[in-house]
């Protein structure tokens, strides 16, 4: 699928039955005939968890799962990564139009957890290169 790049937002479709051909960005469909709708965008967002120590946040109860919760809370989680130094990179699909700064928010008013404090994580829109 090397043709068809996402980028953080698009709600672009990787393939359009309602034309006779398709053509990667030049092909669109035309007024008052039904199309295949490209459903909810991927989001794609970074971040750090704000200190070192991950790697014990990693089991029930930790951090990491906190974060996780509060991530899918807010959206629909598609997959995930979480380093031993806390950086993380998360692929959602927002329900309501979440954005990095209130995911932020949410992520630091969880405090400390587990004896890990949280309230300098910070979350940023980005992608998943």
């Amino acid at each position: 699928m090397a043709g068809f790049s996402r980028s953080n937002g698009d709600a672009s479709g990787v393939a359009v039955y309602d034309v006779a051909q398709y053509v990667n960005g030049t092909t669109s469909g035309s007024a008052g005939v039904p199309i295949q709708p490209a459903g909810p965008k991927l989001e794609f967002y970074t971040g750090d968890l704000g200190a070192s120590g991950v790697s014990s946040q990693f089991g029930t109860g930790g951090a990491v799962e906190a974060v996780l919760r509060v991530f899918a809370q807010m959206s629909t989680v598609h997959m995930y990564q979480f380093n031993n130094d806390g950086a993380y990179r998360v692929a959602m699909y927002p329900t309501g139009g979440d954005a990095a700064a209130a995911l932020q928010i949410a992520v630091r008013a969880l405090g400390t957890v587990n004896g890990y404090d949280l309230s300098g994580a910070f979350v940023n829109a980005g992608t998943l290169a």
